[in-house]
């Protein structure tokens, strides 16, 4: 089914129909109780979501970037990656976060002007966030250079929004095909 998927067709890929109704073919190999887990921290990450985005606009938190509507792409992609692979998160990543361990009070500390809400725990293996629109793919490719010439096997998963420049887009995909790193580059 997957091979047949074409976007510029306005062809949607749908693991999950509205009705309900599953594609088998499609299903990931999840246990009932692993996709109910995940499904129940998508809506309390709407949640956690939504409060922080009334603190904003209530004037008790700094700039925040929501995330509504991304929550499937977020925690599915963050709960697939091992313990070696290290995210290089954009700032509208609080689920990516969130499942990969970092303490909900860590990011709205961060949000509300706290510079101690981005020292993450270690095992965390994630990075601060990265302001500016389309640098952090550059921060993973560097950081898995770095990795290449010490011979360390992490891999660096980055992720970008939709609003980063093509040009960015083909500097930052090229460099690790070219010299064989391990990044992997996620939107």
């Amino acid at each position: 089914m997957i091979e047949n998927f074409d976007p510029l067709k306005g062809e949607m890929l749908r693991v999950l129909h509205p009705d309900g109704k599953c594609e088998e073919a499609l299903k990931p190999d999840l246990s009932d109780e692993a996709v109910l887990e995940l499904y129940k921290k998508m809506v309390f990450l709407r949640l956690a979501d939504q409060k922080a985005l009334a603190l904003q606009r209530q004037g008790r938190m700094g700039t925040y970037a929501p995330f509504e509507g991304q929550e499937a792409a977020q925690v599915g992609s963050a709960f697939a990656l091992g313990d070696e692979d290290w995210v290089f998160p954009s700032f509208r990543e609080m689920a990516v976060y969130y499942i990969r361990g970092v303490p909900l009070r860590y990011i709205f500390a961060y949000w509300m002007g706290n510079e101690l809400g981005q020292q993450f725990p270690v095992e965390t293996s994630i990075l601060p966030v990265s302001i500016p629109v389309g640098t952090h793919p550059l921060h993973a490719v560097g950081a898995g250079w770095a990795a290449k010439k010490d011979d360390d096997k992490l891999k660096r998963p980055a992720r970008f929004g939709r609003h980063v420049a093509p040009g960015r887009i083909r500097g930052f995909l090229e460099f690790p095909l070219t010299f064989g790193l391990r990044v992997r580059i996620l939107q």
